[in-house]
């Protein structure tokens, strides 16, 4: 009898440890303004995905860096860095304001996120170069296609509303495009 209170003691401590030890809650806000050819639903999906960006950056990041000389002069100094991808984002506040002429959306999102698991991803990248590669290439695919975004933006801010459709048309396959190198199979790398 003694033994299996003893056991049961040991175990009741050991459970909330291993329970508690590895999570962490991240929040990240942005705000965005719409433009005039903004839907409330396009200034909602542009300001989710800014602050699931800034969820991602605070959740871990592993920074790599890698100086080349040559003769005694710098040939590359290239810093890289690599943050592990969230699971779930959950957007916990949502407030639209006047800014100026203009309205703008403010949202705060939350991530719990398990670090030892992050640890471990980022370990594994640090180990793998053609994986490393790979997010590096999708990184640059994301950069391209979030510059699209805002070049997208500029010219619905000056777009007569003829043109406005046909510009909201292409951001939206562009996010599409953004969306689906978030759910690609090398992201679910952060899943296992």
């Amino acid at each position: 009898m003694t033994r299996l209170l003893f056991s049961v003691f040991i175990i009741s401590l050991i459970i909330p440890v291993v329970a508690c030890a590895e999570t962490k809650t991240v929040y990240a806000d942005h705000r965005y303004v719409m433009g005039d050819n903004d839907s409330k639903n396009d200034a909602r999906r542009i300001c989710f995905l800014e602050a699931k960006r800034k969820a991602l950056e605070k959740a871990g990041v592993y920074i790599q860096s890698l100086s080349k000389t040559a003769n005694y002069q710098l040939t590359k100094d290239e810093v890289t860095s690599y943050s592990s991808a969230l699971l779930k984002v959950e957007i916990i506040k949502e407030d639209w304001q006047t800014s100026g002429e203009n309205f703008a959306v403010f949202l705060q999102v939350k991530a719990d996120v398990d670090m030892d698991d992050i640890n471990n991803q980022l370990s594994q990248i640090q180990k793998d170069s053609d994986l490393q590669k790979k997010i590096k290439d999708q990184q640059k695919q994301l950069d391209d296609l979030e510059k699209k975004i805002h070049s997208l933006q500029k010219k619905l801010g000056t777009a007569d509303p003829a043109k406005a459709g046909d510009l909201r048309r292409e951001r939206d396959k562009v996010f599409n495009n953004i969306e689906r190198i978030w759910s690609s199979s090398l992201f679910d790398f952060w899943k296992k």
